[in-house]
């Protein structure tokens, strides 16, 4: 979208992100995929056996139901939330991405530091690659990391939002100030 504004000749004065990941992520290596259920075995000791049937079954079952809806037959809004998860996943692999050389303020929950992989790398409980910056420094030389309170959904919703809208209401009043700066400079 700032590239869009951009484009029609407006200034993007700060770009904000919420939690916002890169768009494909490395997939976890064999090796690691290993080191965590190991450290689930060791965790969970003789209960891991049934917990890991117990997950499988669910999973296939939950499988099961997300094909069943998404069957064109299917109505409602399960169907839809589906088939716009669909198009997402699809449109992934086609995103190009550019370096954004202005201000960037992404804020972000705390890191969930759950399973310890190789190369010293840690791995989040939905079992992807801890990075502090959701893998955008590379893209974004520009980028502030903020951590807010609440999680990936609830740093948005009440109590959390006010930490965030705090800080934020900050950040946008300096982008308006440089902005401002700018445009007297220039007079």
């Amino acid at each position: 979208m700032a590239r869009l504004l951009q484009a029609e000749g407006e200034e993007v004065a700060q770009l904000v992100m919420l939690d916002t990941p890169l768009p494909m992520r490395p997939g976890l290596s064999k090796q690691d995929k290993l080191l965590i259920r190991f450290t689930e075995m060791r965790e969970q000791g003789p209960a891991f056996a049934a917990n890991w049937i117990k997950n499988k079954l669910g999973y296939e079952m939950s499988r099961r139901q997300r094909a069943n809806a998404a069957a064109p037959e299917a109505e409602g809004a399960a169907f839809h939330d589906l088939a716009i998860e669909a198009a997402f996943r699809e449109a992934l692999p086609k995103v190009e991405l550019a370096e954004w050389k202005g201000p960037v303020a992404m804020f972000r929950p705390p890191l969930d530091h759950r399973f310890k992989v190789s190369g010293g790398r840690w791995v989040t409980t939905g079992r992807e690659y801890l990075y502090e910056d959701n893998g955008w420094s590379e893209w974004m030389p520009q980028l502030r990391v903020i951590e807010v309170p609440g999680d990936h959904d609830s740093m948005v919703l009440e109590p959390n939002v006010r930490r965030l809208a705090s800080v934020l209401r900050d950040i946008l009043r300096e982008a308006d100030e440089a902005v401002a700066a700018r445009a007297e400079a220039a007079e």
